[in-house]
This record gives C-alpha cells, structure tokens and sequence, in this order.
C-alpha cells in the first residue's frame, strides 16, 4: 500500500501545510520509511523541534539529495476535507508500519529464544495514533459535559455503607484502589470481603491471587459467605454448601471468579486472561481484584528490580491503565490491590503516605488508598479500622472509619448500628436548628412587645 512512490508522495502533502506536520510530526519516525527518505524525515522533525517550523523547499532538498526532489502541493490550505484525509492517511501509514516493524522485531527475539518482552513491543505498536481529542471547553455546555463525567465515573458501592459515605458513594469505573498494611494484618481480608460485597451487588468479579492457593481463598469466603466459622467448615461441608447454594439461587449474585496467577506475573498477563474468559464465557467483568501488586513485575521487563521506587511505579501505572482503557473502550472496570507498609510503619502511632512499600508511585497513581490500622487485639475484640490516606475524588482523606469483624467467619461488615447513629446525628442537627429557630422566634417576639410598650408610652 504504501510503497516508495506514495511516501514520498505522503511527505510531499505533510510539508504542504504546517498545521498538518505539526499533528503527524507526534507519530512520525524514520525508521518508518524508506531508507533514501529517513535522513530527511529525520531533519523535518529536527528542524520542527527546533525552529517551529517547516524548513522552505531548497533546504529540505539540500539535504535529502533524491533524484525526484521534495515539492509542496498547492490548495491544501483552508481545504478542512482533503487536510483531514491526509492526517488520515498519515495515520494510517504509521499504524501499519508500526506493527510490522515490532512483528519483525518479535521474531527476530524469538529465533533467539528471547521472547520476553515481547507483549509490550506489540502493544506500544497498537498505540501509534494522532490525537483527535481537543478536550472541552470548559465554559460551553457545561451541564453536558459534567453530566458525561458523572455517568463515565460511575459510583460503585463498596457494600460497606460507611466506606460509601467517605468516598461520596463509593467507588468509580476506571480507577486503582490501594488496601495497604502490615504484613499479616488482614489486606487479603479486606480484598476477599469486597470481592463478595460487590459480587452480591451484580458485578462479575475476577479474583487473581498470586500468593495464596484460590481454594483457600474460596474457604475463607465461604465462612463469610454462609455465616459458618472457618475453623468449622471441614466439618459443616453440606451445611456450607447449601447455604451457598441457597443465596446463589435466590439472590442471585454476580460471578465472582477465584484464579491462581503466578507471582511475578505483568497487567499483559493478566489481560490475556481476561481476553481467554470474555471469549469462552460470553461474559465481561468490571471487577479486576489483584492480590497482590507488591509480588507483580512490571510490563517493561527492562526496569530495574533493584530500583523499587520505578518498579513499583509501573506496576501501579500498568493496571491503572488496564482498567482505564477497558473502561474508554466501552468495558467499565474497576480495578482493586493491595500492598504492604514499609517496616518503619511498625513503630508509626499514625500512618501515611511515607510508609507505603514503593512510595511515591503508588501514591500518585492509585485513586484511592486505604489504610488497614488494625491490631491483633481489636480484631480479637471484633473491630476493624480502615484509614483513608488518599481519596482522589472525594473528601475523605484522613477519616478513620470502624468496622464489624467476625473472628470466627473472618466476615467484615457494617457495624450494627451504623444507620442509627447517623440518624441520631441527623436528628440532633435538626433538634439544633429547630432550637435554634425557636430561640430566635422568642427573641422577636419579645423585641416587638418591648417596641410596643415603648410606642404606648410614648
């Protein structure tokens, strides 16, 4: 399709108008073309970055030497149609190129046995797009793009109403949820507890587990699921399996899939699960839980594992951007994980961001996270606290939140009386105001007779 003759004739459009070199010039690169036109694509994007602008004719023939020289093309210039079906054509040329050059570079590492890495090469290739998206301009159709926003963001119950009521509802499509805590503390706990709140609220929920073997994971939730102590289930397996049963057919929850992945595993990996699942079983999740992130690699295998600040960033980055581009592509998802606390957490009266395990990376990217701040000794006592060390879209951060725990079902809940006592707030707010209202009646009252005694007087 695009032999020699059409990219010279594909260069001879983009130096035509400036407006167009300054667009394709993002996805343009030598190597894309032809040996006899890379020297001189090379010095259009050299000049480009340094002059902002378009070198005249002679200087870009001086340099390219071709026995057919560089010409421009008249009527391109206010031509919003034929400008647009050359930014196409550009586009479309990079697209393609693009992917040949990586599938060539796939094969070469594989013939030598290096196929790592090599998911990566395709998927940056899929990349290579111009940017059509001018954003919006923020003081036209306001109450139209806000609108989008909200229903693009979506609000996904946590099923832990107080959680919602810190978050301004809960969850949203897109987004990186971080659970952090100690070592043994309880975050596979939380993970496995909101993975069967949100399969009871509909969602299909896949589980991967890199640690810990999935039927394990899948007894711990059936003692939160069917109410029978954990310790108990071995000897209580029909009762289990009937109360499981029963909620299944009469509640009917979403799927909430429990896999094993192998730790060290990258986000390319665990889409290609979802990919296989979506294909066989017809189905699409919207719930991605991953515990845990601290044992992933990153998609580039090319960073430094030593360098825990950049590998725990990519990894942070990759499955925000997993559950980003789903969620673009028509596929909401959201996206949930958990890491540990840096050892100097131990000894910390009050956590935060400094004892994430990986830091800043973590921090910037994550929409959301939650601190587990509880010891042996509440959960003995059947509490279990949450602080809310970074919420992005919400006001949260820095409230502590208190929960029910089940020691025997090891089942985190609401605690019992969480909706009275916000009515009792509610309802002494309104005691207050009528109070108030009534005292300031009072007063009137009194300054009107006073007013009218002193005009009697008078």
């Amino acid at each position: 399709m695009f032999d020699e003759k059409a990219q010279q004739n594909l260069l001879n459009l983009c130096i035509s108008d400036n407006d167009i070199f300054t667009q394709v010039r993002t996805i343009f690169q030598p190597k894309y073309f032809a040996p006899q036109y890379q020297k001189s694509v090379a010095y259009l994007l050299d000049f480009a970055s340094k002059y902002n602008s378009l070198p005249v004719i002679e200087q870009l023939n001086d340099v390219a030497r071709l026995e057919n020289p560089f010409k421009k093309i008249d009527g391109i210039e206010g031509n919003l149609n034929i400008r647009q079906s050359i930014l196409d054509m550009a586009e479309g040329f990079c697209k393609q190129r693009a992917l040949e050059l990586a599938v060539i570079e796939c094969s070469d590492r594989i013939s030598k046995g290096q196929s790592t890495g090599i998911d990566l090469i395709i998927k940056e290739a899929q990349k290579v797009s111009l940017n059509k998206d001018f954003g919006i301009n923020f003081w036209q159709n306001t109450k139209e793009w806000l609108s989008e926003q909200f229903n693009e963001q979506g609000t996904i119950s946590t099923g832990w109403k107080a959680l919602d009521d810190m978050l301004y509802g809960g969850f949203g499509w897109g987004e990186l949820e971080y659970f952090i805590g100690a070592p043994n503390s309880g975050k596979s706990l939380i993970c496995q507890n909101i993975g069967l709140n949100l399969s009871r609220l509909g969602h299909t929920v896949l589980y991967f587990t890199l640690e810990m073997d999935m039927k394990l994971v899948g007894r711990r939730i059936a003692g939160m699921a069917s109410g029978i102590s954990y310790r108990n289930i071995k000897h209580q397996l029909d009762e289990t399996a009937n109360r499981i049963s029963f909620e299944r057919e009469q509640k009917k929850p979403g799927i909430f899939q429990l896999i094993n992945i192998k730790i060290g595993c990258t986000t390319n990996d665990i889409e290609a699960y979802i990919q296989d699942f979506e294909l066989k079983t017809n189905l699409t999740p919207d719930i991605l839980i991953i515990d845990y992130a601290d044992i992933m690699n990153p998609c580039d295998r090319r960073v430094d594992v030593n360098n825990k600040g950049i590998f725990d960033d990519e990894i942070t980055k990759d499955l925000r951007a997993l559950a980003r581009e789903r969620t673009a592509n028509g596929k909401p998802t959201l996206a949930i994980t958990a890491s540990q606390t840096t050892k100097d957490a131990i000894v910390e009266e009050e956590l935060n961001m400094t004892n994430i395990a990986g830091g800043k990376g973590k921090s910037t990217n994550a929409d959301n996270i939650i601190a587990n701040t509880t010891s042996d000794a509440l959960r003995e006592k059947g509490e279990f606290r949450l602080l809310m060390l970074k919420t992005r879209n919400s006001g949260g951060k820095g409230k502590k939140l208190k929960l029910k725990f089940n020691v025997d079902t090891l089942r985190i809940e609401d605690i019992d009386n969480y909706d009275s006592e916000k009515a009792e707030i509610k309802k002494d707010s309104v005691q207050n105001i009528s109070s108030e209202s009534a005292m300031n009646g009072l007063q009137l009252l009194r300054q009107k007779i006073l007013e009218n005694q002193n005009n009697q007087s008078s």
